[in-house]
């Protein structure tokens, strides 16, 4: 098609937009997870961590006052975060200046070469009193991991540790913030950390191990043993990464990840780390934390919005709730539901810029003066009697089945990255809403392969005063000229028609069209294109159906997703 630079200039700005808007709104509903730390001070105090918010409950379950993180300075809680003895909660403060470089190295498991100097005043760990909203500096010079950290306190001495995750290394710094003994770097993404019977606890991630070490200054990170805490069940399945575990009664109750650090499951151990069995949650449970609670343990589900009450045997419980849980899950449901429907808007945007295009492509108008400019040029010439056939133009064939060709051959690539993709990162969300899209991709290239194959196949024929209409099966229409219908896009009999290409980029030669194939057509009947759109819809049943059903049916999927 010949088309005004300003159409494509939209175009372009329609499909840059909507692709925008589905990468920023996807962000943006990342940021309204559900429940994810589950924490507890020395006075036996529950917290739960909902994005910004720290929800404060008694030891019983009722609930005392919710801390709004943001009041710290805190832009983002990046890390963990763990109680001192007097009650103060060491945390990282300041902006999340994360960019999408950073995403990036961290999906492909890279290494931070950052430093750990903060990058504005007052920003880094910080030790903050939840009451008085007031928090000082953890160390000096301060400090900031920017990352992913697992923090422990040992709250005797004040004593932390820190597992400086995507450094893999392992640190521990006095109550007044000065780093004790040499910080050890043999680790590989190493996670939560656990002080049990004078020795510290590490969810060695990549390395699929609990790693118990000396926690003594001397002796600092020296390997006491390594446990393998990934079941044959847990390979199965895919779960090699732990990432938080807890002691639970006299269990040992640890959270293995998939390779995309969720949809984990949890497997518990005996006191002497020999595997037991897997605490069977609800089927798509997306475990994050887990926390000694009563007589059992409590789990925080980020992505279903839940926490959920476990027996010390394994057994599901009632879900933990309370006045100001719920308060804080409604909010965080609606803002991500909103960004959500953004994020679909975006699709359905770029389905609609998508459809434009191809129902621009296949039912372009002929000139408001079509029967005019038919007219004009039938030239009063006599024309042998004998058979002739016309076909489409060998060049533009070509050109259409290259474009076929490569066509298909992105449509497979795309199916093998994606298919790369779930095979390596086991994102299963994310590839079922690619899948989706890719699958109803595949069905209108596949729609439109097959109208275009048919189209190509054809031919007109002229014999006396009958014209021949021959589809890609070979079969034949014969009507005399007086019962064929016809303007500059089509030609068509009572049961066949034949494309001859939009007037600006012709199916057939130009010349021929003009010279040979018009101006025989003298006794037919010129139709205005609106008559022959209608008569094409008859006539081509087939592709017209299936193509109008493939288009409504993508338009109720994308619908359906939107208001889910």
């Amino acid at each position: 098609m010949k088309i005004h630079p300003a159409i494509v200039i939209v175009v372009a700005a329609l499909t840059a937009v909507a692709i925008a808007t589905r990468f920023w709104a996807d962000g943006e509903a990342l940021k309204y997870g559900g429940p994810s730390q589950l924490l507890s001070d020395p006075h036996g105090r529950v917290y739960i961590q909902i994005q910004n918010q720290l929800l404060e409950h008694t030891a019983e379950g009722e609930f005392v006052r919710r801390h709004d993180l943001g009041e710290l300075g805190i832009e983002a809680l990046i890390g963990a975060a763990a109680f001192f003895s007097n009650g103060d909660i060491l945390l990282r403060r300041g902006e999340d200046r994360r960019s999408l470089w950073n995403g990036i190295a961290a999906y492909q498991r890279r290494e931070n070469t950052s430093d750990l100097e903060p990058e504005s005043p007052g920003a880094g760990l910080a030790r903050c009193n939840l009451q008085t909203r007031q928090c000082t500096s953890f160390a000096d010079p301060p400090v900031d991991f920017k990352s992913t950290i697992g923090v422990t306190i040992n709250t005797c001495t004040d004593e932390v540790y820190i597992s400086d995750t995507t450094r893999h290394t392992l640190r521990k710094y006095a109550a007044n913030g000065v780093e004790l003994g040499e910080p050890m770097r043999d680790f590989k993404f190493p996670n939560q950390l656990l002080l049990h019977d004078e020795q510290l606890l590490v969810a060695d991630t990549n390395l699929h191990q609990i790693r118990i070490v000396d926690p003594r200054t001397g002796l600092f990170g020296k390997t006491l043993r390594s446990i393998d805490v990934v079941p044959d069940e847990a390979h199965h399945a895919g779960l090699r990464w732990p990432s938080h575990f807890a002691k639970i009664g006299e269990n040992w109750w640890v959270n293995n990840m998939n390779t995309n650090m969720q949809d984990g499951g949890v497997f518990m151990f005996d006191e002497d780390w020999q595997y037991q069995r897997r605490i069977p949650l609800p089927e798509h449970a997306d475990p994050i934390s887990i926390l000694p609670f009563a007589s059992g343990a409590l789990i925080s589900d980020w992505y279903n919005d839940r926490v959920y009450r476990v027996s010390v045997m394994g057994s599901l419980l009632k879900d933990f709730a309370s006045p100001g849980l719920e308060a804080v899950l409604a909010e965080s449901r609606e803002k991500r539901t909103f960004y959500q429907a953004l994020s679909w808007m975006g699709y359905v945007l770029l389905g609609a810029v998508f459809i434009g295009l191809i129902t621009k492509a296949i039912l372009s108008p002929a000139p408001k003066n079509v029967t005019a400019a038919v007219e004009s040029i039938r030239p009063q010439a006599q024309f042998n009697q004998e058979l002739i056939w016309f076909e489409p133009d060998p060049k533009v064939a070509r050109s259409i089945r290259r474009s076929l060709k490569f066509g298909g051959v992105a449509l497979l690539m795309l199916v093998a990255l994606t298919v790369y993709v779930v095979a390596s990162f086991g994102n299963l969300q994310a590839a079922a809403e690619i899948a989706s899209l890719i699958a109803g991709m595949i069905l209108v290239f596949a729609v439109i392969y097959w109208i275009t194959r048919n189209t190509l196949g054809t031919a007109i024929g002229f014999e006396g005063g009958d014209l021949i209409l021959r589809n890609r099966k070979g079969m034949e229409s014969r009507y005399p000229l007086s019962a064929v219908m016809y303007n500059e896009v089509a030609i068509a009999t009572p049961d066949m028609a034949v494309l001859l290409g939009n007037y600006k980029s012709r199916l057939y030669d130009q010349a021929t069209v003009t010279e040979q194939i018009l101006p025989r057509l003298e006794e037919a009947q010129v139709i205005p294109a609106r008559q022959m759109r209608k008569l094409l819809m008859r006539l081509q049943r087939p592709q017209s159906t299936v193509f109008l059903l493939v288009i409504v049916g993508l338009v109720a999927v994308a619908a359906l997703h939107l208001l889910r």
